[in-house]
């Protein structure tokens, strides 16, 4: 089953990989890759669920691949949310900020690498940080959709990051 899980978390990075290098394309960013790349993590938290600990053999791609999912593939995953809480474009041509899916590429690398070391502490000064930065107004949406965007894709990386804790959970 960890064999399973560790292909199956390399698929949504690499979903989430295309999604960044073809942005405009319509096909990366629709809901169904983020409906998609959903599912299949939903699917990878069931199987270590249901398996228990996996062998040690696929320990480091599981992990690797995990940080990529993470990474890589919650850009989907927010847009399918944006589509579906805001219902328009949550940022106007003239707000959009010209690197917010790169951004969001390193805050979701910088939250799961600092779980995955041990440093819940600095994955939650970056989540307060990140989050304090953006909602700078309450007068207009476009701050509160960023955070929205954070919270989804932080939230996306702490589910990555708990297939791998489900999978090889610490000996107490």
């Amino acid at each position: 089953m960890g064999l399973f899980v560790a292909i199956l978390l390399t698929v949504i990075g690499i979903v989430g990989a295309l999604s960044l290098v073809f942005h405009n394309r319509r096909v990366f960013h629709s809901p169904i890759a983020g409906i998609a790349s959903s599912a299949a993590l939903f699917a990878c938290l069931a199987a270590a669920s249901w398996a228990g600990p996996f062998p040690d053999f696929v320990k480091a791609w599981t992990i690797t691949a995990a940080i990529a999912a993470a990474a890589l593939a919650g850009g989907p995953v927010v847009s399918f949310v944006f589509h579906y809480a805001l219902r328009s474009d949550p940022l106007p041509a003239g707000d959009a900020l010209p690197a917010t899916a790169w951004i969001g590429v390193a805050e979701r690398l910088g939250f799961i690498v600092a779980l995955q070391l041990g440093f819940s502490d600095v994955a939650a000064i970056l989540l307060g940080v990140k989050a304090l930065g953006q909602y700078v107004s309450t007068t207009n949406h476009v701050p509160a959709a960023r955070v929205l965007g954070t919270l989804v894709s932080i939230t996306w990386a702490l589910l990555c990051f708990a297939v791998v804790a489900i999978g090889y959970p610490v000996p107490k």
